[in-house]
C-alpha cells in the first residue's frame, strides 16, 4: 500500500532507490519529473534522461539536518593541490549521489578507514572505486569529509584556509 501522507511535487529533488542497483540501501539523487494516475512517481536520476516507476517507499526528501553540506559539490579551488581538489570533489559528489553523508556524520571512532561499521566500509569502497584512489588517498578523502560532515563546507574552508596560507602559491602541484 503507498502511504500519501508524504506528497511529492513535479520538479521537486529526492534521493531514490535505483531499480537496477538491486540494494535497497543505495539511494541516488533525483528528480520528480511526473505524478502518475496510481499515485507512483516518474522519476530521473542525476545525469541520465531515463525515467524509472517508484512509489513513497523508494523515495525520500533531502536530510534538512545537512543544511551546510549542499546538493550541489561546492567550489574547491581553494585547496590548490590539484589532486587533491579532484579527490575531494570527487568523494563529495559521490556521498551527495549515494546519500552518505548522515553516514559519515553519525560516524564514532577513531579511524574511518580501520572500522569494523559496514555502512562505512561501503561508502569508502564506493568513493574508492569512482576516483583512482591509493591507500593514502582514500585516507586522506576520506578524513577531509568526515570533517566536512562534521562542521559543514563554510567552515571547512575557515579552517582549509587559514591552515594552507604558506602553501597558496602551489596552485598548480600535483
Amino acid at each position: 500500500m503507498i502511504d500519501n501522507s508524504i506528497q511529492f511535487e513535479i520538479g521537486e529533488s529526492i534521493m531514490a532507490v535505483k531499480p537496477e542497483c538491486g540494494d535497497n540501501n543505495i539511494w541516488i539523487r533525483g528528480k520528480i519529473v511526473s505524478i502518475n494516475e496510481d499515485g507512483t512517481y516518474m522519476i530521473t536520476f542525476l545525469g541520465e534522461s531515463t525515467k524509472y516507476n517508484q512509489t513513497h517507499e523508494n523515495i525520500r526528501l533531502f536530510d534538512t539536518r545537512l543544511i551546510d553540506i549542499p546538493v550541489e559539490t561546492p567550489d574547491f579551488t581553494f585547496i590548490k593541490r590539484i589532486s587533491d581538489r579532484v579527490a575531494l570533489s570527487n568523494g563529495y559528489e559521490t556521498l551527495v549521489n549515494i546519500d552518505g553523508w548522515h553516514i559519515i556524520r553519525r560516524f564514532i571512532g577513531s579511524s574511518l578507514m580501520f572500522t569494523v561499521d559496514s555502512e562505512i566500509n561501503r561508502v569508502i569502497r564506493i568513493i574508492y572505486n569512482n576516483y583512482s584512489h591509493n591507500g593514502e588517498s582514500i585516507e586522506w578523502t576520506m578524513r577531509q569529509l568526515e570533517r566536512i560532515s562534521q562542521i559543514g563546507i563554510c567552515e571547512f574552508k575557515k579552517e582549509w584556509l587559514e591552515s594552507n596560507k604558506e602553501n597558496e602559491n602551489n596552485i598548480n602541484e600535483v
